[in-house]
């Protein structure tokens, strides 16, 4: 089953597993920031020495390692165990569920299983109605909500406005909940007005190095991350807000965040790899922009380097907004090639790439790029362009630029 947002099957599977949490959670939504947030917030919780898991969509190399336990994917053989039960329920009880709903469904067994104190949840998609949802407020301590902006409009909505109706919607009764103060205006008061109604305590953040956090006694501007990219702050702040209202019930001691933040790494967002191929070694820069927004911070950290032109290659899952994504990234000196990514994504089966002749069509570039129907094939053409190559527009394309690198002989660094 590809997506289908509702909340019915998720419960009704997770009554027939008696499930009953025994771990308080932390739920994070948002169009960008919100795996970058939630590795902040769980190796600061490992530092501290508190058992924690996570979920964050999608996963990078393969299915389990989405799931996470004090930072470290669980084993494969822990997550089959789990899935199998998950899958054999659903099959039994002909209930239906999508692959993303028997995935958390999955976490959150094995999260019982491994005796985690603290659950960091990432939303798939939305936030109302993605299987995330699906705890009560007394099961949650936090919520958290990141940079909004458009993206999956034909799902959620297509405005601001609409996308932050549905994020708000995992803010619960009487549940804290920290807010990305950087968001629209029109969006912060929707989120606002949400947290009202239930009665919720909101935190809007800045990334001003003076942002207070009181419960930790610290300020955004005491923290260093190695995280690249100036939005980092903002995602930084949001976490910190989220520490700081997590350390009203456990201990969390400056220095044990402060080497967590320092620990924490977010791989295919600004990453820089030496790309290990057949033929030799290449310097790429991985991000996974994928909507506007994100592009348009690829565009600002890569700054004055663009003066000589980038080798973008660019492959995006199809449906997305291709010209939105590259008016905002492209400049008349970069060189373009589009691909695709040919591997089928482990439990997704709905997603496919654009084929490299249709993002071609969709993109309206004043200049022509090339077109390569695979990712070799394109890093072999970008090498011979003698300009700094960037491999971007879907972590999907990363996942499978990070997993031929490991084929090759490639050290895994991240």
């Amino acid at each position: 089953m590809g997506i289908d947002l509702q909340l019915a099957r998720v419960e009704k599977l997770l009554s027939k597993l008696d499930f009953r949490p025994g771990f308080r959670a932390v739920h994070i939504a948002g169009t960008n920031g919100k795996g970058s947030v939630s590795s902040y917030v769980s190796h600061a919780l490992t530092a501290q020495g508190i058992r924690n898991g996570r979920l964050n969509s999608p996963h990078l190399l393969y299915r389990w390692d989405s799931v996470q336990i004090n930072d470290r994917a669980v084993s494969e053989g822990d997550f089959a165990a789990a899935e199998g039960h998950v899958r054999d329920t659903d099959r039994r009880d002909n209930i239906k569920c999508t692959e993303f709903e028997l995935l958390t469904c999955t976490a959150l067994k094995i999260f019982n299983e491994q005796g985690v104190r603290v659950a960091v949840l990432e939303t798939g998609l939305g936030g109302r109605l993605d299987a995330t949802n699906v705890l009560s407020a007394s099961a949650t301590l936090c919520t958290a909500i990141t940079k909004i902006g458009l993206d999956h409009e034909q799902l959620l909505g297509g405005t601001l406005e609409k996308i932050a109706n549905e994020k708000a919607g995992i803010i619960k009764e009487g549940v804290p909940c920290v807010v990305d103060g950087s968001n629209e205006s029109s969006v912060l008061r929707i989120i606002e007005d949400v947290a009202r109604q239930k009665g919720s305590e909101y935190m809007f953040v800045s990334d001003s190095p003076a942002q207070k956090f009181d419960c930790l006694g610290a300020r955004l501007g005491d923290f260093r991350t190695s995280l690249r990219g100036e939005y980092q702050q903002m995602n930084l702040s949001v976490a910190l807000g989220i520490l700081d209202v997590l350390s009203r019930t456990f201990r969390i001691q400056k220095e044990a965040i402060e080497r967590g933040i320092r620990n924490t790494s977010w791989p295919g967002r600004l990453q820089k790899l030496d790309l290990k191929l057949r033929t030799g070694t290449v310097p790429v820069l991985l991000d996974g922009a994928h909507n506007s927004q994100a592009a348009e911070q690829l565009s600002k950290y890569l700054g004055s380097s663009r003066s000589t032109g980038v080798t973008f290659v660019v492959a995006m899952t199809s449906g997305k907004d291709v010209s939105g994504l590259l008016q905002c990234l492209i400049k008349p000196q970069d060189t373009v090639i589009f691909t695709q990514f040919t591997e089928p994504v482990d439990g997704m089966p709905w997603i496919e790439s654009y084929s490299p002749e249709e993002l071609s069509s969709r993109a309206r570039l004043s200049f022509q790029a090339t077109i390569e129907p695979n990712l070799e094939a394109a890093l072999s053409r970008a090498q011979r362009t003698h300009k700094p190559i960037v491999i971007c527009g879907s972590l999907y394309l990363v996942a499978e630029a990070l997993r031929l690198h490991l084929r090759n002989g490639g050290v895994q660094t991240w």
